[in-house]
Order: C-alpha cells, then sequence, then structure tokens
C-alpha cells in the first residue's frame, strides 16, 4: 500500500476555501485535544504541556485511515487533500515547538531523552 503517495497535487485546486478552512480547523482540534489531553495526568503545567505537545505529532494512523477512507470512496480528494495537509503539519511541526519549549523552560521539565 502507498499511503499518502497517492496525493496528486496537479489534480487540486489549491484556491478552494474548503480545503483550508477544513484544514485549519482540523488542525486546530487535533492540537488542542493533544495538548489538553496532556493535563489529565500528574505534574506540573509546564510538563503536562510538555507531554501533550509530544502527543501531536501521530499522523501515522490517520495518513493510514485517510487513505483508506480514499480509496473506499468514503472522502472526496478535497477531504482527503484537507487531512493530509493536517498529517503533515502535526507531524512536522511539533519537534520545533518542542525544542523550543526545552530551551525556555528547561528547568521547569524533566530531561529531554534521545
Amino acid at each position: 500500500m502507498t499511503v499518502g503517495l497517492s496525493l496528486n497535487f496537479q489534480v487540486i485546486d489549491w484556491s478552494s476555501g474548503f480545503i483550508w478552512l477544513f484544514s485549519l480547523t482540523l488542525t486546530v482540534l487535533a492540537v488542542a485535544a493533544k495538548l489538553l489531553s496532556g493535563f489529565l495526568i500528574r505534574g506540573n503545567g509546564y510538563t503536562r504541556f510538555a507531554i501533550g505537545l509530544a502527543m501531536v505529532p501521530r499522523g501515522e494512523v490517520g495518513l493510514i485511515f485517510a487513505e483508506l477512507g480514499r480509496t473506499s470512496g468514503i472522502f472526496s480528494n478535497e477531504v482527503n487533500t484537507a487531512m493530509v495537509i493536517v498529517i503533515a503539519l502535526t507531524t512536522l511541526l511539533p519537534p520545533f515547538a518542542m525544542k523550543w519549549l526545552y530551551r525556555r523552560f528547561r528547568k521547569q521539565l524533566p530531561p529531554a531523552h534521545g
């Protein structure tokens, strides 16, 4: 299976307001839900935020479901495109945010591993 590679960038209507609005909405919801999940554990606010932020880049499963939805006809090309954009953003941006967080609040956070 070639998950994510089946997206044809030439046939996407990049001027579609739906793709951008839907992508933005899903990105905000995905990030907010994962950040909030970090506050379900014990620890100081910095640690909770760091754990929630570390949960954000979990797009591989979403990418599989997006591809299954596209190939089965459940998702239109626009919805699939928006989902791939969200998955890309939530996979690529959190490491930079984590690096900033640990630089800024190193003393309040547990040691980073890896």
